[in-house]
């Protein structure tokens, strides 16, 4: 990430990851946020979306905990073949949550699981 002040990512700041650069643990490009997801009990930001490829573009889930941001990009404690090989999403694995005139964007619940199971067994590889 280069110089610069480096911090982990909080629900404050989840909120305006959209378009930024994701980059792996060892700085490669990974690609850009294209969503923040939150979870459906506390409301809070638990995943992102990040758009990777050029003319083929796919959107992966990673995680919002243990990411770092700093210098207008998002580091993720992944490799970016990790990441790349993440659970997918498509508009299949979307749904709206509607509740107290607030709109949110989530992922069904069972590609929740399935981006749960996968990053637990990727603990730091």
């Amino acid at each position: 990430m280069g110089k610069g002040r480096v911090r982990m990512v909080d629900e404050n700041d989840a909120r305006s990851l959209l378009g930024h650069q994701v980059v792996d643990r060892d700085g490669k490009s990974i690609g850009y946020v294209d969503q923040v997801f939150n979870d459906n009990q506390t409301g809070k930001p638990e995943w992102i979306g990040v758009i990777t490829g050029g003319l083929r573009r796919r959107t992966h889930l990673v995680p919002v905990a243990g990411l770092e941001t700093g210098n207008g990009t998002i580091k993720v404690p992944w490799t970016k073949d990790r990441v790349k090989e993440s659970p997918q999403y498509g508009s299949g694995d979307e749904g709206s949550i509607l509740g107290l005139g607030d709109y949110g964007l989530a992922i069904s619940e069972s590609k929740e699981r399935e981006a749960h199971a996968y990053y637990g067994a990727a603990e730091n590889r």
